[in-house]
């Protein structure tokens, strides 16, 4: 069961860092698709973007529940 996370007596949500590493795993994604040129593929790249975050975020969401 994922417990709060208490930082100087302030509680954050246990999603907090699932996100923080889907967000991490998103740039690192748009980072290598900008070098090799690949986002010019796209029509809406922040949209892909944001798509990309929900993407590893449910990817990495039962690996959380371990916190």
């Amino acid at each position: 069961m994922p417990h709060e996370l208490a930082l100087v007596g302030i509680y954050f949500s246990p999603l907090l860092p699932i996100v923080l590493f889907g967000i991490l795993g998103a740039l690192a994604t748009a980072f290598v698709l900008n070098r090799t040129g690949l986002s010019g593929w796209f029509a809406n790249p922040p949209g892909v973007f944001m798509a990309v975050i929900v993407i590893y975020v449910c990817l990495l969401l039962p690996f959380g529940m371990v916190l």
